[in-house]
């Protein structure tokens, strides 16, 4: 998995599993990582605030990364697998 991978190179990780967990969690960087349909993730990211969070750290220059469908869900919009809002 991506978390396994990150510890193997020394890295700490948290799994967020709500955006309040953002607000209270000290780290470094957030990671959205992908797996499948990239419509599916960011319909999951909206109904539960963390797009607007991530968001939010984003513009602070937090840095944000997305791996895989978790890039296609941190830009405004993709194609993949249709147009869809991020």
């Amino acid at each position: 998995s991506f978390e396994q991978a990150l510890n193997f190179i020394g890295m700490d990780t948290k799994i967020i599993a709500s955006a309040s967990e953002l607000h209270s969690a000290v780290f470094n960087a957030v990671c959205v990582p992908g797996s499948g349909n990239s419509s599916m993730l960011a319909s999951r990211l909206n109904d539960e605030d963390f797009s607007d969070k991530l968001y939010e750290m984003s513009m602070k220059n937090f840095p944000v990364i997305g791996v895989c469908s978790g890039m296609h869900v941190l830009f405004k919009y993709t194609h993949e697998p249709m147009k869809r809002d991020g």
